[in-house]
């Protein structure tokens, strides 16, 4: 329903509301969606193996009905900070998926040592479960761990040119001002191919991909600004929900 505001006896403002369904994250999206996985990009319907594959990518067809949801610019801070520790652990394998009984051990060694070392380097408990529920990796951790790039990228052994670069990437979809969409998306692509130059063995997390590929169109499918469509203001409010 529109709201009506009456100013004076001849004068009368109408305001037509449009709702917007972009307060959501990844696991939302994609049960909205065809696709059964979550590993599976909703927009596209990539799986991980063909996320790294740009042949795969070139001129897939896209269900433009999906950008709608936004970037979820909050989670995607988490998730691109999760995905760069993971490939952190897995730089002595340089494997996606750890079987070998050896490669397990070498994993959770190197990982104790990230974890440590951002503990007494940054005061940053990274990757700690909680006592309620999920784990220590937050919106302010993962800003914290993109701004100190140098730090970060000391600790972990990633290439501080990709943690920059998904920086710039981050902060400009959560800056709520106008994009310039085309060198947003010569920029995304850019940093993709250095994460496939660098990383190609590690499958780019969906969110990622999301970031890096379709970015440029979600953000041209927007009306206003889509750092003004962030899931922030929703996910503050969650201890309120859980009391309520």
């Amino acid at each position: 329903m529109p709201t009506t505001v009456v100013l004076n006896a001849d004068q009368t403002i109408i305001v037509e509301h449009e709702l917007h369904f972009t307060m959501v994250d990844g696991k939302v999206c994609s049960a909205l969606s065809s696709y059964q996985s979550s590993q599976r990009c909703y927009i596209c319907g990539a799986s991980p193996k063909q996320m790294n594959n740009t042949p795969d990518m070139t001129g897939r067809e896209v269900d433009a009905t999906m950008l709608k949801f936004g970037l979820s610019p909050l989670h995607a801070w988490i998730r691109c900070f999760e995905c760069l520790l993971h490939i952190a652990y897995r730089l002595d394998v340089n494997k996606w998926q750890i079987r070998d009984e050896k490669d397990k051990k070498l994993v959770e060694e190197r990982k104790k040592n990230i974890q440590d070392r951002f503990r007494e380097e940054m005061g940053l408990l990274v990757d700690m479960p909680k006592q309620s529920s999920g784990n220590t990796n937050d919106g302010n951790t993962a800003r914290r761990f993109f701004r100190e790039a140098s730090i970060s990228t000391n600790i972990t052994g990633i290439d501080i040119n990709i943690i920059n670069r998904l920086r710039v990437i981050l902060e400009t979809l959560s800056c709520g001002c106008a994009i310039n969409i085309k060198a947003f998306g010569m920029y995304a692509g850019e940093t993709r191919e250095l994460y496939l130059n660098k990383y190609s063995w590690y499958y780019m997390p969906v969110t990622l991909h999301k970031l890096l590929v379709h970015g440029e169109d979600a953000i041209g499918h927007c009306i206003i600004p889509i750092g003004q469509l962030s899931e922030e203001a929703q996910e503050a409010r969650n201890k309120d929900n859980r009391r309520f």
